[in-house]
Protein backbone atom coordinates (compact mmCIF):
# COMPACT_ATOMS: atom_id res chain seq x y z
CA UNK A 1 0.00 0.00 0.00
CA UNK A 2 2.82 2.41 0.79
CA UNK A 3 4.04 1.93 -2.22
CA UNK A 4 0.83 2.75 -4.26
CA UNK A 5 0.48 5.83 -1.91
CA UNK A 6 3.89 6.90 -2.80
CA UNK A 7 3.09 6.56 -6.76
CA UNK A 8 -0.01 8.31 -6.28
CA UNK A 9 1.78 11.38 -4.53
CA UNK A 10 4.58 11.95 -7.24
CA UNK A 11 1.41 11.63 -9.71
CA UNK A 12 -0.38 14.59 -8.24
CA UNK A 13 2.56 16.68 -8.03
CA UNK A 14 3.43 16.03 -11.29
CA UNK A 15 -0.36 16.54 -12.97
CA UNK A 16 -2.28 17.94 -10.27
CA UNK A 17 -0.27 20.49 -8.80
CA UNK A 18 3.33 21.55 -6.75
CA UNK A 19 1.73 22.02 -3.73
CA UNK A 20 1.44 18.43 -3.04
CA UNK A 21 5.17 18.86 -2.91
CA UNK A 22 5.04 20.10 0.50
CA UNK A 23 4.09 16.26 1.73
CA UNK A 24 7.02 14.56 -0.13
CA UNK A 25 9.23 15.70 2.48
CA UNK A 26 8.00 13.82 5.38
CA UNK A 27 7.19 9.84 6.20
CA UNK A 28 5.56 10.53 9.96
CA UNK A 29 1.83 10.00 9.32
CA UNK A 30 0.87 12.57 11.96
CA UNK A 31 2.97 15.60 9.92
CA UNK A 32 1.65 14.45 7.04
CA UNK A 33 -2.22 14.73 7.94
CA UNK A 34 -1.74 18.40 8.82
CA UNK A 35 0.46 18.89 5.65
CA UNK A 36 -2.56 17.05 3.87
CA UNK A 37 -5.08 19.50 5.49
CA UNK A 38 -2.46 22.44 4.55
CA UNK A 39 -2.50 21.82 0.92
CA UNK A 40 -6.62 20.82 0.94
CA UNK A 41 -6.80 24.39 1.62
CA UNK A 42 -4.21 25.75 -0.41
CA UNK A 43 -6.01 24.19 -3.58
CA UNK A 44 -10.01 25.05 -2.24
CA UNK A 45 -8.70 28.73 -1.97
CA UNK A 46 -6.78 28.39 -5.67
CA UNK A 47 -3.40 30.27 -3.50
CA UNK A 48 -0.36 30.77 -5.64
CA UNK A 49 3.25 29.27 -4.40
CA UNK A 50 5.44 31.52 -4.49
CA UNK A 51 8.93 30.74 -5.34
CA UNK A 52 10.61 31.84 -1.61
CA UNK A 53 8.19 29.81 0.36
CA UNK A 54 9.96 26.47 -0.72
CA UNK A 55 13.44 26.87 0.86
CA UNK A 56 11.51 27.30 4.20
CA UNK A 57 9.10 24.43 3.07
CA UNK A 58 12.25 21.65 3.55
CA UNK A 59 13.04 23.04 6.89
CA UNK A 60 9.31 22.78 8.75
CA UNK A 61 8.80 19.20 7.50
CA UNK A 62 12.25 18.28 8.72
CA UNK A 63 11.35 18.95 12.27
CA UNK A 64 10.82 16.29 14.77
CA UNK A 65 7.52 15.30 14.49
CA UNK A 66 5.70 16.55 17.62
CA UNK A 67 7.42 19.84 16.55
CA UNK A 68 6.26 19.28 12.98
CA UNK A 69 2.63 18.57 14.01
CA UNK A 70 2.71 21.70 16.15
CA UNK A 71 4.45 23.56 12.82
CA UNK A 72 2.07 22.84 10.25
CA UNK A 73 -1.33 22.77 12.14
CA UNK A 74 0.23 26.84 13.19
CA UNK A 75 0.85 27.43 9.30
CA UNK A 76 -2.72 26.10 8.24
CA UNK A 77 -4.58 27.65 10.77
CA UNK A 78 -2.26 31.07 10.16
CA UNK A 79 -3.44 30.45 6.81
CA UNK A 80 -7.22 30.46 7.13
CA UNK A 81 -7.32 32.91 9.91
CA UNK A 82 -6.58 35.42 6.93
CA UNK A 83 -9.76 34.59 5.11
CA UNK A 84 -11.29 36.06 3.22
CA UNK A 85 -8.17 38.04 2.34
CA UNK A 86 -6.18 36.36 -0.22
CA UNK A 87 -2.97 39.26 -0.17
CA UNK A 88 -3.24 38.59 3.54
CA UNK A 89 -3.81 34.33 3.18
CA UNK A 90 -0.56 34.64 0.29
CA UNK A 91 1.45 36.28 2.89
CA UNK A 92 0.91 33.68 5.53
CA UNK A 93 1.43 31.06 3.67
CA UNK A 94 4.70 32.50 2.08
CA UNK A 95 6.64 33.88 4.92
CA UNK A 96 5.75 31.27 7.89
CA UNK A 97 8.32 28.88 7.32
CA UNK A 98 10.71 32.36 7.26
CA UNK A 99 9.29 33.09 10.28
CA UNK A 100 9.38 29.92 11.76
CA UNK A 101 13.12 29.94 11.49
CA UNK A 102 13.62 32.79 13.60
CA UNK A 103 11.54 31.56 16.51
CA UNK A 104 13.39 29.85 19.34
CA UNK A 105 12.07 27.71 21.74
CA UNK A 106 11.01 29.83 23.86
CA UNK A 107 8.73 32.33 21.54
CA UNK A 108 7.95 29.54 18.98
CA UNK A 109 4.63 28.00 21.06
CA UNK A 110 3.62 31.72 21.75
CA UNK A 111 4.14 32.70 18.46
CA UNK A 112 1.96 29.05 16.78
CA UNK A 113 -0.61 30.66 19.15
CA UNK A 114 -0.61 34.50 18.33
CA UNK A 115 -0.41 34.10 14.39
CA UNK A 116 -3.70 33.13 13.44
CA UNK A 117 -4.96 36.18 15.64
CA UNK A 118 -3.11 38.14 14.10
CA UNK A 119 -3.62 36.70 10.79
CA UNK A 120 -6.40 39.05 9.82
CA UNK A 121 -3.99 42.06 9.31
CA UNK A 122 -0.84 40.51 7.74
CA UNK A 123 -1.64 42.69 4.72
CA UNK A 124 -0.86 45.44 6.16
CA UNK A 125 1.99 43.89 8.74
CA UNK A 126 3.58 42.27 5.55
CA UNK A 127 6.75 39.94 6.29
CA UNK A 128 8.28 42.36 7.89
CA UNK A 129 6.44 43.66 10.43
CA UNK A 130 6.18 40.20 12.17
CA UNK A 131 9.09 39.36 11.40
CA UNK A 132 10.22 43.12 13.25
CA UNK A 133 7.88 41.82 16.26
CA UNK A 134 9.16 38.42 16.63
CA UNK A 135 12.66 40.08 17.13
CA UNK A 136 11.03 42.34 19.38
CA UNK A 137 9.46 38.89 21.85
CA UNK A 138 12.72 37.34 21.71
CA UNK A 139 14.18 40.52 23.38
CA UNK A 140 12.11 40.44 26.27
CA UNK A 141 10.70 38.09 28.96
CA UNK A 142 7.89 35.22 27.47
CA UNK A 143 4.71 37.63 29.62
CA UNK A 144 6.07 40.82 28.41
CA UNK A 145 6.10 39.30 25.07
CA UNK A 146 2.63 37.33 25.80
CA UNK A 147 1.48 40.86 26.71
CA UNK A 148 2.76 42.57 23.43
CA UNK A 149 1.52 39.99 21.18
CA UNK A 150 -2.01 39.84 22.44
CA UNK A 151 -2.22 43.60 22.26
CA UNK A 152 -1.25 43.73 18.65
CA UNK A 153 -3.62 41.26 17.87
CA UNK A 154 -6.55 43.16 19.82
CA UNK A 155 -7.04 45.84 17.04
CA UNK A 156 -6.52 43.40 13.64
CA UNK A 157 -9.55 43.91 12.45
CA UNK A 158 -10.24 47.26 13.12
CA UNK A 159 -8.38 49.56 10.57
CA UNK A 160 -5.29 49.20 8.71
CA UNK A 161 -3.97 52.14 10.20
CA UNK A 162 -4.91 50.90 14.01
CA UNK A 163 -3.69 47.57 13.09
CA UNK A 164 -0.12 49.20 11.88
CA UNK A 165 -0.52 51.44 14.92
CA UNK A 166 -0.76 48.74 18.06
CA UNK A 167 2.15 46.13 16.34
CA UNK A 168 4.14 49.22 15.98
CA UNK A 169 3.25 50.19 19.70
CA UNK A 170 3.71 46.28 20.51
CA UNK A 171 7.41 46.19 19.35
CA UNK A 172 8.60 49.96 21.40
CA UNK A 173 7.11 48.27 24.16
CA UNK A 174 9.15 44.92 23.87
CA UNK A 175 12.13 46.50 23.29
CA UNK A 176 12.03 49.18 26.18
CA UNK A 177 10.65 47.12 28.69
CA UNK A 178 7.57 49.12 29.04
CA UNK A 179 4.46 45.94 27.98
CA UNK A 180 2.95 47.43 31.21
CA UNK A 181 1.56 50.37 29.47
CA UNK A 182 0.30 48.21 26.40
CA UNK A 183 -1.99 46.51 29.58
CA UNK A 184 -3.10 49.76 30.83
CA UNK A 185 -4.04 51.29 27.35
CA UNK A 186 -5.77 48.05 25.91
CA UNK A 187 -7.89 48.56 29.35
CA UNK A 188 -9.46 52.15 28.33
CA UNK A 189 -9.52 51.17 24.60
CA UNK A 190 -11.42 48.09 23.97
CA UNK A 191 -12.14 47.28 20.34
CA UNK A 192 -15.60 48.24 20.99
CA UNK A 193 -14.34 51.51 22.50
CA UNK A 194 -13.02 51.84 18.81
CA UNK A 195 -16.23 51.08 17.35
CA UNK A 196 -17.82 53.45 18.85
CA UNK A 197 -15.78 56.36 19.13
CA UNK A 198 -14.38 58.58 16.59
CA UNK A 199 -12.08 59.80 19.52
CA UNK A 200 -10.62 56.11 20.45
CA UNK A 201 -10.62 55.31 16.37
CA UNK A 202 -8.11 58.32 15.98
CA UNK A 203 -5.95 57.44 19.18
CA UNK A 204 -4.11 54.90 18.51
CA UNK A 205 -2.48 56.13 15.42
CA UNK A 206 -1.94 59.21 16.83
CA UNK A 207 0.40 57.79 19.89
CA UNK A 208 2.08 55.42 17.03
CA UNK A 209 3.28 59.04 15.27
CA UNK A 210 4.03 60.92 18.45
CA UNK A 211 6.14 58.54 19.91
CA UNK A 212 7.87 57.73 16.50
CA UNK A 213 8.86 61.64 16.80
CA UNK A 214 9.86 61.49 19.75
CA UNK A 215 12.94 58.86 19.22
CA UNK A 216 14.54 57.77 22.11
CA UNK A 217 12.19 59.26 24.21
CA UNK A 218 9.38 57.19 23.20
CA UNK A 219 8.59 54.37 25.84
CA UNK A 220 8.08 57.80 28.37
CA UNK A 221 6.26 59.62 25.53
CA UNK A 222 3.88 56.32 25.39
CA UNK A 223 3.64 55.78 29.25
CA UNK A 224 2.64 59.69 29.52
CA UNK A 225 -0.09 59.60 26.46
CA UNK A 226 -1.41 56.37 28.10
CA UNK A 227 -1.52 57.72 31.25
CA UNK A 228 -3.74 60.94 30.17
CA UNK A 229 -6.11 58.51 28.04
CA UNK A 230 -6.88 57.30 31.91
CA UNK A 231 -8.65 60.26 32.11
CA UNK A 232 -9.84 61.69 28.68
CA UNK A 233 -9.36 59.66 25.49
CA UNK A 234 -9.79 63.57 23.69
CA UNK A 235 -6.92 65.73 25.79
CA UNK A 236 -4.46 62.36 24.82
CA UNK A 237 -5.43 62.80 21.01
CA UNK A 238 -4.56 66.35 21.62
CA UNK A 239 -1.55 66.14 23.91
CA UNK A 240 -0.22 62.95 21.05
CA UNK A 241 -0.74 66.33 18.61
CA UNK A 242 1.04 68.94 20.20
CA UNK A 243 3.82 66.86 22.53
CA UNK A 244 6.12 66.25 19.48
CA UNK A 245 6.36 70.14 19.20
CA UNK A 246 6.92 70.67 22.80
CA UNK A 247 9.88 68.32 23.04
CA UNK A 248 11.66 70.03 19.62
CA UNK A 249 12.46 72.86 22.38
CA UNK A 250 13.75 70.15 25.12
CA UNK A 251 17.67 68.97 24.23
CA UNK A 252 17.36 65.01 23.18
CA UNK A 253 19.28 63.75 26.30
CA UNK A 254 16.89 65.64 28.60
CA UNK A 255 13.21 64.55 26.62
CA UNK A 256 13.20 61.93 28.84
CA UNK A 257 13.23 63.61 32.18
CA UNK A 258 10.62 66.20 30.81
CA UNK A 259 8.61 63.28 30.47
CA UNK A 260 8.62 62.08 33.16
CA UNK A 261 8.28 65.36 34.88
CA UNK A 262 4.89 65.73 32.86
CA UNK A 263 3.70 62.54 34.12
CA UNK A 264 4.35 63.76 37.82
CA UNK A 265 2.30 66.68 37.21
CA UNK A 266 -0.81 65.02 35.19
CA UNK A 267 -0.71 62.71 38.50
CA UNK A 268 -0.59 65.39 41.22
CA UNK A 269 -3.18 67.26 38.93
CA UNK A 270 -4.47 65.81 36.34
CA UNK A 271 -5.04 66.68 32.97
CA UNK A 272 -5.41 70.68 33.64
CA UNK A 273 -1.96 71.16 33.83
CA UNK A 274 -1.70 69.40 30.17
CA UNK A 275 -1.47 73.25 28.86
CA UNK A 276 1.76 73.55 31.14
CA UNK A 277 3.55 70.25 29.83
CA UNK A 278 3.29 71.49 26.58
CA UNK A 279 4.21 75.15 26.97
CA UNK A 280 5.43 76.66 29.36
CA UNK A 281 7.34 73.57 30.87
CA UNK A 282 9.07 73.83 27.43
CA UNK A 283 9.83 77.57 27.68
CA UNK A 284 11.60 76.92 31.56
CA UNK A 285 13.81 74.33 29.76
CA UNK A 286 15.25 76.32 27.20
CA UNK A 287 15.27 79.51 29.45
CA UNK A 288 16.12 78.14 32.58
CA UNK A 289 17.34 74.66 32.08
CA UNK A 290 16.20 71.31 33.58
CA UNK A 291 16.41 71.99 37.09
CA UNK A 292 14.79 74.77 37.38
CA UNK A 293 12.05 73.12 35.34
CA UNK A 294 12.24 69.79 37.67
CA UNK A 295 11.80 72.45 40.90
CA UNK A 296 8.93 74.40 39.87
CA UNK A 297 7.32 71.09 38.90
CA UNK A 298 8.74 69.95 42.31
CA UNK A 299 6.94 72.66 44.34
CA UNK A 300 3.32 72.54 42.62
CA UNK A 301 3.14 68.91 43.31
CA UNK A 302 4.06 69.28 46.71
CA UNK A 303 1.44 72.36 47.05
CA UNK A 304 -0.99 70.06 45.20
CA UNK A 305 -0.40 67.05 47.87
CA UNK A 306 -0.74 69.61 50.74
CA UNK A 307 -3.15 72.11 49.89
CA UNK A 308 -5.10 70.76 47.24
CA UNK A 309 -4.97 70.48 43.12
CA UNK A 310 -5.76 74.11 42.98
CA UNK A 311 -3.20 75.49 45.22
CA UNK A 312 -0.59 73.20 42.87
CA UNK A 313 -1.74 74.38 39.75
CA UNK A 314 -2.00 78.05 41.13
CA UNK A 315 1.87 77.49 41.54
CA UNK A 316 2.22 76.58 37.84
CA UNK A 317 0.25 80.06 36.51
CA UNK A 318 2.04 82.22 39.01
CA UNK A 319 -1.01 82.94 41.08
CA UNK A 320 1.32 84.56 44.06
CA UNK A 321 4.14 86.78 44.51
CA UNK A 322 6.34 83.85 45.84
CA UNK A 323 4.98 81.30 42.43
CA UNK A 324 6.12 84.31 40.30
CA UNK A 325 9.48 84.28 41.97
CA UNK A 326 9.51 80.76 41.64
CA UNK A 327 9.21 80.47 37.35
CA UNK A 328 11.21 83.42 37.07
CA UNK A 329 13.81 81.67 38.77
CA UNK A 330 14.90 85.11 41.23
CA UNK A 331 16.57 84.06 43.87
CA UNK A 332 14.97 82.04 46.94
CA UNK A 333 15.73 81.37 50.33
CA UNK A 334 15.63 78.28 52.05
CA UNK A 335 12.65 79.73 53.88
CA UNK A 336 10.35 80.48 50.61
CA UNK A 337 10.78 77.06 48.75
CA UNK A 338 11.02 74.75 51.87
Amino acid sequence: MDEILTQHLKQLCADRSRAYEILRETADPAVSHEAGLLVDLILGEELSLAAPMWPGVDAVMALPPQQGVAAVRAWRATVAAAQPNRKGMTAALTAFPAWLERLDDTTREMFFDALPKLAPALDVFGEAGITELISAAKACRVAEARTALEFAATYCQTTPEIAAAALHLAVLACTTGSTGVLSELAKHLPFERIEASRQAERLLPALDRACAACGESAAEALALLTQIAESDLASALNTAHGLPKALAHIAPEERAAALEIMRKLVGAMGIRVIGFCLHKLPELYASKGQAHAGRVAEVACAAAERYGVLAGEAVLEGRTEIARQLLSGDAMTSRHTS
